[in-house]
């Protein structure tokens, strides 16, 4: 081993080779190299800051558990998918909660936006359940005569067969192999979508929000600059767009040249645009057969989106900000402006936000379908702005940097360690051109890209289908590195992940519910026959006993090769001798709710 002494009388030959230079032994080296060479060198990088992966990319359609086409109920009918197909085929009526409505000439109460009978719109109406007044709907449910409870719903018997050939007829489309629904409605009317919609949604293989929006969740990403070639979008289209000159001003004429982002434009990955050329089909089609109105989009590939407008939305916010499609990109993630991700009270740490075509929330989105419970409104586009300006945005985005070089000063202060606040003055931000023209314009950079999407374009994370593979992929990278103590991270991964999944697998297999295949009721305790009270079709386990032993043999693999810390050893082994035990043949039979002899207990 080279002690640091021995570096040093080395820098000595060889730098002062006839002088007599003393060692010092409070110097660093970089420190002695300075002194000896005459030169002052400095640490190529005086602070390291570390990083982990949050979350891996991801770019898909947004669907709820379970993925649904259509806002409209079907109760227990249609089985565990509740699949308005299979209730036809099963020729069932179905009794379902819908809102309750009046026709305005006939005084017809009825379920639908049109009267049966007069085939006008009909309108909302509330009845108080202790007086019987009625009121027309307006979101309140205290009685304003006896402070009774208002609803604006009732129990409806449909022909579910009927009905949906009746629309099927309207509209002339045949129907899907399966149109799946809801068990029951949650908002306050319990207003159903068209049953129209759920035909031409399953027709385009698209699902529905629980707003009426059709959603893509894609992972975000800062971006202030790019070239044409790195977006996929012609010189031509981009000169259509707005982009006449690059950032040094010369007019656009090559693919190669670099342009500034417009604060309002997003460049998608091609499996977004993709889904979103569905959604084009799906509104044109809901423009033409149910609104009788021509198509608008009339897309015919994914690149006709280039010029678009779509409305982009975060999770716990209740306004979607509008913006343009300028390009398109192979990998799985959404590059925007950091001022248009902070309109969206994002703050660009690889977040996931969804983004819409901008016919849909207009077309598709009701209130009357919003949940009626705390944090229902949540999520959804109550507000659209139309206009972002940056001033207004959350401040974090203010402190992005426009500067091409940053200067000397900046680094020594930084080698001093001194705070924030004392640089920030050296360096312009967007805060320094707020309510400016420059605020929308005039941004530079450091650090030029060749490339916005790599060879690589799905992490490997994210192509191991189990997170048994993961693990076994994130061991075999970290033995090949040098700088990683495997042993701890094993230990890290068994006490944050492992453990406590078979532990809580574990439990949740010993005090499962039992769920019925046809209609899916669920029970707490198993019948003794076995079968559901309602419709006397067998029950299912929900939780089986390959939950609890998926990571058994994993833990034990990793316990005699890395784990080096006793207690967690221990406090494995202990986990793992007792779910050997109480899962043996006997005693899962028992567990599993079939039927043992009394004998075994004499």
């Amino acid at each position: 081993m080279v002690h640091s002494s021995d570096w040093l009388k080395a820098l000595i030959v060889m730098l002062r080779p006839f002088k007599d230079a003393r060692l010092n032994s409070s110097e660093d080296i970089l420190e002695a190299l300075s002194r000896l060479s005459g030169i002052i060198i400095e640490d190529k990088a005086g602070t390291f800051i570390g990083a982990r992966m949050g979350r891996p990319e991801k770019a898909a359609q947004r669907e709820m558990s379970p993925p649904v086409n259509l806002l409209f109920p079907i109760g227990s009918n249609g089985g565990p998918s509740r699949d308005f197909i299979n209730a036809l085929n099963n020729n069932e009526k179905i009794t379902v909660e819908l809102v309750k409505r009046r026709c305005s000439s006939c005084n017809k109460k009825t379920w639908t936006h049109k009267c049966p009978e007069c085939r006008i719109p009909t309108e909302i109406i509330g009845e108080c359940e202790s007086c019987g007044f009625e009121k027309r709907y307006d979101e309140e449910t205290v009685c304003e005569k006896c402070g009774g409870n208002i609803t604006y719903y009732e129990k409806y018997v449909i022909n579910i067969a009927e009905k949906l050939y009746e629309v099927s007829r309207e509209i002339n489309d045949p129907l899907p192999g399966k149109i799946k629904g809801v068990k029951g409605l949650n908002s306050l009317t319990k207003t159903p979508e068209d049953l129209a919609k759920g035909i031409l949604r399953a027709k385009h293989e698209l699902y529905v929000y629980k707003d009426g929006t059709i959603r893509f969740d894609v992972t975000n990403a800062p971006l202030t600059h790019f070239k044409p070639g790195q977006i996929g979008t012609s010189v031509d289209k981009l000169r259509k767009l707005g982009y006449t000159h690059d950032i040094f001003g010369e007019p656009l004429t090559s693919p190669e040249q670099i342009l500034e982002l417009r604060i309002q434009d997003v460049i998608i990955p091609r499996k977004a645009a993709e889904h979103l050329l569905r959604v084009s089909r799906f509104i044109d089609d809901e423009l033409k057969k149910l609104a009788g109105m021509e198509p608008y989009y009339n897309w015919e590939k994914p690149e006709d989106i280039i010029g678009e407008l779509i409305v982009v939305l975060s999770p716990h916010t209740y306004a979607g900000s509008v913006a343009r499609v300028v390009g398109i990109i192979d990998g799985l993630i959404c590059f925007a402006h950091p001022v248009l991700h902070a309109a969206k009270r994002r703050d660009c740490d690889g977040d996931e936000d969804s983004i819409m075509l901008l016919l849909d929330p207009l077309i598709n989105f009701s209130r009357l379908y919003l949940p009626n419970r705390v944090g229902g409104r949540m999520d959804s586009p109550l507000l659209i702005t139309s206009i972002v300006y940056p001033e207004e945005v959350d401040e974090q985005a203010h402190n992005l940097d426009v500067v091409e070089a940053y200067p000397l000063e900046f680094y020594r202060k930084a080698r001093k360690n001194e705070h924030v606040s004392n640089i920030v003055r050296i360096i312009p931000t967007i805060k320094n051109y707020l309510e400016k023209p420059e605020a929308f314009a005039g941004c530079r950079f450091t650090h030029p890209q060749s490339l916005l999407v790599t060879s690589v374009k799905e992490s490997a994370y994210k192509k191991h289908s189990s997170m048994l593979g993961k693990i076994i992929g994130q061991i075999e990278i970290a033995e090949r590195l040098a700088g990683v103590d495997v042993s701890l991270m094993v230990e890290k991964i068994m006490e944050t992940h492992l453990l406590p999944d078979i532990v809580g697998n574990a439990r949740a297999f010993f005090t499962q519910e039992f769920r019925c295949k046809r209609c899916g009721s669920k029970y707490r305790r198993l019948p003794i026959t076995s079968r559901c009270y309602n419709c006397g079709d067998e029950l299912k386990q929900t939780v089986y006993r390959g939950a609890v032993e998926k990571y058994v043999e994993l833990t034990q693999e990793l316990l005699g090769k890395y784990v080096k810390n006793q207690y967690l050893r221990e406090q494995a082994l202990i986990a793992l001798e007792g779910i050997k035990k109480i899962l043996s043949k006997e005693e899962l039979s028992e567990a599993s709710g079939r039927q043992v002899s009394l004998e075994k207990f004499m």
